[in-house]
């Protein structure tokens, strides 16, 4: 897996199982430029040959294939090919603070609703609340938190008693990048009747 715009690594082996020496062996992998394998190298029976190589700016799924090739002192070359799937993610999560605007008599209490959302397309995990002004807002979700899934709780903070905009932040942890967050705001206007 990957994230949207990110750099898959491959690590290929390439074993020659035949009991002759090959020369020539390459690897043609047309999706990953970087991890053919020219000019050709030779393995005897058993030998092999590893590296590395990278793809980077991915944008979308995709299944490379590699193929190996090799040449044998009589006959044809000798082939095989193997894939490897990239799945590219999306992660994202939304909050949404309400109401986004409310009044309240000094000294009285307020009442929010927090909802977070996974607008993505992968499951987060150790998704958590931050929300500074009121802590009873702050939460960390027991499960994790699927695609299109939402979950939403009520906090309070009591004896208000001057105006404030209260932002709440929400973050999540996909398998693989860096975490999504997002942040709503919400006014709280004390009366003086």
């Amino acid at each position: 897996q990957v994230v949207s715009g990110g750099t898959v690594t491959f690590t290929i082996r390439v074993t020659n199982t035949g009991t002759i020496t090959l020369t020539n062996v390459t690897v043609s992998d047309p999706l990953a430029p970087n991890c053919n394998l020219t000019p050709g190298i030779t393995l005897g029976p058993n030998g092999s040959a590893s590296y590395t190589c990278t793809l980077s700016n991915v944008a979308v799924d995709f299944t490379n294939v590699a193929t190996a090739t090799g040449t044998p002192p009589v006959g044809p070359n000798v082939t095989d090919n193997d894939d490897a799937d990239v799945d590219v993610t999306g992660p994202a999560i939304v909050i949404a603070k309400t109401p986004d605007s409310q009044q309240v008599v000094s000294g009285g209490t307020v009442t929010f609703t927090i909802r977070v959302t996974n607008t993505g397309d992968i499951t987060l995990t150790n998704v958590t609340v931050s929300d500074p002004l009121p802590p009873d807002c702050d939460t960390t979700l027991g499960t994790p938190l699927a695609p299109n899934a939402s979950t939403s709780y009520t906090c309070t903070l009591s004896n208000v008693t001057v105006d404030f905009t209260n932002v709440a932040s929400a973050t999540g942890r996909p398998p693989v990048g860096p975490n999504g967050t997002d942040n709503d705001e919400a006014g709280v206007d004390v009366t003086r009747p």
